[in-house]
């Protein structure tokens, strides 16, 4: 487009542009940021006409790609855009025509204070979107790195932060691991990227964007080739969508890391895969782990690795090369020159399956560090390693980690002299008939952490309390528990520590020396680390603290770590944490029976209590309205007689005054007489 189609699409109505013209509308806020609006359309006041500034459309246009994103080779994609079609800048629909925009205040403002621009970019955004802004990604905008892990943003949050970044220009790397973005905000990111040149380290692991995400990263990696590590994991690949990530290994040039683990390539993914490292000379990093390869994805992968002249590190742990998979590594470690780390833990690697490896790298002097732990290649397959790097002076072998194979005391002995002698470190596991294995440095720190954080958070971990332990071991319900008690208890919970690195962390825990651990005192450590925790969430949702930084989130890291290296390939391990939990379940439910059986008792005499006091009320009651009666009945009954009494008076007063006025000679009764005859009536 020449430059007055520029200007003329920088004129139009927003509404009004072309919904495929995607690149007009990134570029509409360098040019009109929404920034520098001013709502006049509230006002009804004229609105002036939009300055136009030479330079700024001079840089626009000589910046300007032939083709929109969208009508790209790349993005002109049906499957990848039809049921995504929208645009970073869509947003600015919810705009009136009537908004004005002023350049040259814009870029006044950006050049002064380029993290606050950004941020009031980023601020305006999540008002119009009606999201909440994420504090730390606020504060990492005048870094070079910005990390927003675990946050669940959503898609409309990666509208806002790559609006924000657009004009970013001290952001390099970039990592949003662990969110919601989906295949709309990856397309967002991807037009964002169009125009940020400086982001060079991206990272949308467990971003659940899917292929149809990954088309528009991986189409804008190409275009733009800037990129030198791209971290693309754990977002639902399947087989044949390797075949849209082949892109990365044959048209990008300064792609030095790529990290596509946790996905499920399996066979068919394997070969494709395979297939672009042959012709592959920059990449230096892969890391392909946790992604079924096995069988012809194996030894695709092994033939592409022969071919190889740039691969430095390999990571293919978590999967399935077994034997037929080592035979075709050996042929490719006889050929490859440059590869230094192979990362080869839990893959079926018996002592078999390792000789045939060690016989590929007799010829091989570049590699410098393997991994095998995890395998089942038992205590005569350690020895042969060892026996490898004493028979091959010219083998470049500096690091061997089997950390999870039994080994013989002697052997241990051996590794010694070989570190003395050659500086070669050996990494092992637990020696037969000792107590314990090597040190390990991740254990070691946390012992030095505060005992009372590590349990609690450990115990979090697992979704049990310190007092559920006490509830489970503590049958004579003396509410204590010794140290043995204590350390048995926590060994069949699982936790991620030596015996003896394990016995250091109770003693610590026993300050006073009593050999013993209240319950009280339990209680009380419980009710401090939850006002700890409580004031790290405070300071974390204010942005004044990183989680990683606090005490509770540097402890819960080592954890995980802990817990990581020794859940992965341990069955026993899980099985004796399953058990654990299964036995706390059931005492749990007991209580629980216990208590609701108690509740229905307490219930039962409440209500026995309660209807006997009904009874007497309502036989009160009754007794009550029976006097009340009975009293009514005699009431009336002597107004009854009364009455009668009174009539038979009357008539007697009126038969009297009768027979005297006729002359009778009779002589009335005497009053005693009158009143017998009263009575005899009535």
């Amino acid at each position: 487009m020449d430059i007055a189609g520029e200007m003329s699409t920088a004129r139009t109505p927003i509404s009004k542009i072309s919904e495929n013209d995607n690149r007009s509308l990134i570029k509409r806020p360098q040019t009109a940021s929404p920034y520098v609006m001013a709502v006049k359309y509230r006002n009804k006041a004229k609105v002036a006409s939009r300055k136009t500034n030479r330079a700024i459309i001079t840089r626009r246009r000589t910046g300007r790609r032939k083709a929109s994103l969208i009508d790209s080779e790349y993005g002109g994609c049906e499957s990848s855009f039809h049921t995504y079609n929208t645009s970073l800048t869509d947003l600015f629909d919810e705009f009136n025509d009537d908004f004005d925009f002023d350049e040259e205040e814009s870029e006044s403002r950006s050049d002064k204070d380029p993290a606050s621009y950004c941020e009031n970019q980023y601020r305006r955004m999540c008002k119009m979107l009606n999201i909440s802004p994420v504090s730390s990604f606020i504060r990492e905008l005048s870094k070079k790195r910005v990390s927003v892990r675990h946050r669940s943003l959503c898609p409309k949050d990666a509208k806002a932060m790559s609006v924000a970044l657009l004009e970013n220009p001290t952001v390099q790397i970039l990592d949003m691991t662990d969110n919601e973005i989906g295949p709309k905000g990856a397309l967002y990111l991807a037009e964002m990227l169009t125009d940020n040149r400086i982001i060079t380290d991206l990272n949308l692991s467990d971003n659940q964007i899917g292929i149809e995400g990954a088309k528009h990263i991986v189409n804008i990696a190409v275009e733009v080739d800037n990129f030198t590590s791209l971290n693309l994991s754990g977002n639902g690949f399947r087989e044949f969508d390797a075949i849209h990530l082949t892109k990365l290994f044959e048209d990008t040039h300064n792609l030095l890391r790529l990290t596509l683990s946790h996905n499920e390539f399996r066979e068919f993914g394997g070969k494709v895969i395979g297939d672009a490292l042959k012709i592959n000379d920059t990449l230096e990093e892969l890391d392909l782990s946790w992604n079924h390869l096995r069988f012809d994805g194996a030894d695709a992968i092994a033939d592409g690795l022969a071919l190889n002249q740039g691969l430095k590190k390999l990571d293919i742990s978590w999967n399935g090369f077994s034997m037929r998979g080592c035979e075709s590594l050996a042929k490719a470690l006889g050929f490859n020159e440059y590869l230094i780390e192979l990362n080869l833990e839990c893959n079926r690697i018996n002592k078999d399956a390792l000789e045939k490896l060690l016989k590929g790298m007799k010829t091989n002097q570049s590699l410098e560090v393997l991994k095998l732990g995890w395998n089942p290649i038992t205590t005569k397959g350690a020895q042969m390693i060892l026996d490898f790097i004493n028979d091959n002076p010219t083998s470049g072998l500096k690091k061997v980690d089997i950390r999870t194979q039994l080994v013989e005391k002697e052997f241990s002995e051996n590794v010694k002299r070989l570190k003395e002698d050659k500086d070669i470190m050996f990494i092992h596991g637990p020696i037969r008939g000792d107590h314990g294995v090597g040190e390990d440095d991740d254990e070691l720190s946390l012992i030095d952490e505060n005992p009372i954080i590590v349990l609690m958070e450990f115990g979090h971990m697992n979704g049990f309390r310190l007092t559920d332990l006490f509830s489970v071991f503590d049958k004579d319900g003396s509410k204590s528990l010794d140290l043995s008690e204590i350390k048995t208890g926590l060994m069949m919970a699982g936790i991620p520590l030596q015996e003896h690195c394990l016995e250091l962390l109770i003693d610590k825990l026993d300050d006073d020396d009593s050999g013993e651990i209240e319950y009280a005192e339990m209680m009380q450590a419980q009710m401090i680390h939850r006002r700890q925790k409580a004031q790290m969430m405070k300071d974390i949702a204010d942005g004044s603290v990183d989680i990683e930084k606090t005490e509770v989130g540097r402890v819960r890291g080592k954890l995980h770590k802990l817990m990581a290296k020794h859940m992965d390939g341990n069955p026993a391990f899980k099985r004796r944490v399953d058990d654990f939990k299964k036995l706390l379940e059931s005492s749990q439910k007991d209580e629980i029976l216990r208590k609701e059986f108690e509740k229905k008792v307490a219930m039962r005499r409440s209500s026995k209590v309660e209807r006997e006091r009904k009874q007497e009320i309502t036989k009160a009651t009754e007794e009550a309205l029976q006097d009340i009666i009975e009293a009514d009945t005699i009431e009336s009954q002597m107004h009854v007689d009364t009455n009668k009494l009174s009539n038979l008076t009357l008539e007697k007063v009126d038969k009297d005054h009768t027979l005297l006025n006729n002359g009778t000679n009779k002589t009335p009764r005497s009053n005693k007489n009158e009143n017998d005859w009263i009575a005899l009536h009535v």
